[in-house]
């Protein structure tokens, strides 16, 4: 088809490691070539959860803060990074050292080292060190440790150093984003002082299988409602529907947006 992308004119073999892919949206992102889930999908559609990467590119605006908690490669990343502009800020966390590396030289590559920060590590409530699986083949699936051999055969286990939000950020954010494979309670208690702020709007996958792994969901969402938050699901037309907060805890998976009022209005 006239003026469509080949193949060969986006995706760039590097070796075993790494490869280099052009995204749709005129990024450049360095992938896994072994991994099976993200840079999977990134390497054959050039484009992830674009839903999201467009709700992420309408909410943020130039000069703003944000954090992002599970980077992956970084393909949010660059789109929070491009919405922020040069006068905005970015702190983006990954705990999977090899994600990380690839994810350090898209920031170079994309010539974003001035306005994102990154933090090789997790995010936790409290500061210290926490044990990380990931398996090569399931880059995606990476969490902070449940149990034993999760992936199987092919868990890696690796020591990782990890921190408080507001330990990793002093300064005051607009917006927070979380996917960190039900990890995400136990973030937020380590940002108090971010969550204090009346404008601070969260992004977030809403999992309660994978957070009640780690939590009790219940009093983590009256904990939320409790600080006067709200919910809305993030369909994939863009569109913004309203969720009841006494239904969060037993919600199916969706991607959310958690704030006192309506994020855009």
């Amino acid at each position: 088809m006239t003026g469509q992308a080949t193949m060969s004119d986006r995706y760039f073999y590097l070796g075993p490691d790494a490869a280099l892919v052009r995204l749709q949206d005129g990024h450049f992102l360095f992938v896994d070539p072994q991994d099976e889930t993200v840079s999977a999908h990134l390497i054959g559609r050039g484009y992830w959860e674009v839903w999201i990467q467009k709700t992420l590119a309408s909410l943020l605006k130039p000069g703003q803060r944000a954090i992002e908690v599970g980077a992956n490669t970084g393909v949010h990343t660059l789109t929070m990074a491009r919405a922020v502009g040069e006068a905005g800020r970015v702190t983006t966390v990954e705990a999977n050292p090899r994600l990380a590396n690839l994810l350090a030289r898209s920031i170079d590559y994309n010539g974003y080292s001035g306005r994102i920060g990154l933090y090789r590590g997790a995010a936790n409530d409290t500061d210290g060190e926490l044990d990380f699986q990931t398996s090569r083949r399931n880059g995606g699936g990476g969490h902070t440790f449940v149990y034993d051999r999760i992936f199987g055969d092919e868990t890696v286990t690796v020591r990782v150093p990890a921190a408080r939000l507001d330990t990793m950020v002093a300064e005051p954010v607009d917006f927070i984003r979380l996917d960190a494979e039900g990890s995400e309670p136990q973030i937020l208690a380590g940002a108090v002082n971010h969550l204090s702020n009346p404008a601070i709007t969260i992004c977030m996958e809403w999992d309660v299988f994978q957070m009640s792994m780690r939590t009790k969901v219940e009093p983590f969402v009256r904990g939320l409602i409790k600080q006067g938050f709200k919910f809305w699901r993030i369909e994939h037309d863009l569109g913004l529907t309203a969720l009841p907060g006494t239904d969060m805890a037993t919600m199916p998976h969706c991607e959310v947006l958690i704030s006192r009022v309506k994020p855009g209005a």
